[in-house]
């Protein structure tokens, strides 16, 4: 089978202009989809906000791929409240309720296909919805189940001093939760470091906020590393 080209024409997103040819319903019902979906990706977030309402209320996120395709790029949606609703309406296609009924293979397989080649914004802004709402965790570990790259980018943010203190936690937990072995020499090395510089500033006073924010991690990163080591 003949791959797609990864370059396009037109400003239009990879994959759309065949994933619209997809859309399996009556001319209305495409039509109204077809809005939605550009409505999704206004500027304005009360704009962003109808066009999701209105793909749930026509029930076709689970029917077509191209619905899938564009919430998944939707996770970075800047809109936290909004966001934390697609990454729900995602997971909820991987992993569905009791009684709901399954998504079409085609959409599953692209949004896993998605999911698969997520790099550090994407997976920066699921941590972001795990922080906002620690009851989205559960829906949030399993799109980061689905990325092959996840473990490599989650210890890239573990590591890196720019990132927030809470969302470096976040790292740290989904790491541990979803038993990601490839992070245990950075944690290692993390750990090591944070240790040698809280031992070094021992009866030396206070040590910086910088410091304490660092040092603040180490019982995760322990019981982090721990947990790997034991799988």
């Amino acid at each position: 089978m003949k791959k797609e080209p990864r370059t396009y024409n037109s400003g239009q997103t990879p994959g759309v202009l065949k994933l619209k040819k997809q859309l399996e319903f009556d001319r209305d019902t495409q039509e109204a989809v077809w809005s939605a979906l550009e409505a999704l990706t206004a500027p304005e977030p009360e704009t962003r906000l109808q066009g999701f309402d209105s793909l749930l209320e026509q029930d076709v996120v689970r029917k077509s791929p191209l619905v899938v395709y564009v919430l998944a790029t939707r996770l970075l949606e800047p809109e936290i409240q909004l966001r934390r609703r697609i990454v729900h309406c995602l997971a909820a296609l991987i992993s569905p309720a009791p009684g709901d009924p399954p998504p079409a293979g085609a959409a599953l397989t692209y949004l896993h296909s998605y999911l698969s080649q997520m790099r550090k914004r994407p997976i920066f802004a699921l941590l972001q919805v795990a922080n906002f709402d620690p009851e989205s965790s559960e829906e949030v570990g399993i799109l980061l189940k689905a990325c092959s790259f996840a473990g490599n980018q989650l210890s890239q943010i573990i590591a890196d001093h720019a990132a927030p203190i809470p969302i470096r936690r976040q790292a740290i937990t989904f790491t541990s939760q979803i038993g990601f072995l490839v992070a245990i020499p950075t944690l290692e090395r993390m750990v090591r470091r944070i240790e040698a510089r809280v031992l070094s500033d021992g009866g030396t006073g206070l040590p910086s906020s910088d410091m304490e924010d660092e040092a603040s991690l180490l019982p995760y990163m322990k019981e982090a590393l721990a947990r790997l080591q034991a799988l």
